[in-house]
């Protein structure tokens, strides 16, 4: 938070912190794009229900969740979140091109179908009852 006051961001950046999650899609709806610079995280949840929101990614390459929400370059964008350089130009891009932005959005919509709870049930299903032959 400091950071952000220190570069005049303070009415820009906003840190949430924690909050239930009936309030979450809230928070997405007022946001431009969504930003996951972890360093560690064996999925991700949080980017998934950012990509059902229709927002743009920008998700770390160390992400668990950025090979099943993340089309590179389509729906957003892979970084290294110790590159600050990369993170900050991928933002730079998302906040200054809407164009860009609306149609990222709409890609995370479109790829956001293959999270859906019918798709989920059938490859359960697939995995116990068929031994994990998903083409059966």
């Amino acid at each position: 938070m400091l950071q952000a006051e220190a570069a005049g961001l303070e009415r820009q950046v906003f840190f949430r912190g924690y909050r239930q999650r009936r309030d979450i899609y809230c928070f997405f709806q007022e946001a431009d794009f969504f930003v996951f610079p972890t360093l560690l995280e064996p999925f991700g949840l949080v980017a998934v229900e950012a990509l059902y929101a229709g927002l743009p990614l920008i998700i770390s390459i160390h992400a668990g969740c950025i090979a099943d929400v993340l089309e590179n370059g389509i729906n957003g964008f892979a970084v290294d979140p110790e590159n600050t350089a990369e993170l900050a130009e991928k933002i730079g891009m998302l906040l200054t091109d809407n164009n860009l932005r609306k149609k990222m959005g709409k890609a995370s919509l479109r790829i956001s179908s293959k999270f859906s709870i019918n798709k989920s049930a059938d490859d359960f299903f697939r995995a116990c009852v068929l031994n994990g032959d998903l083409n059966a």
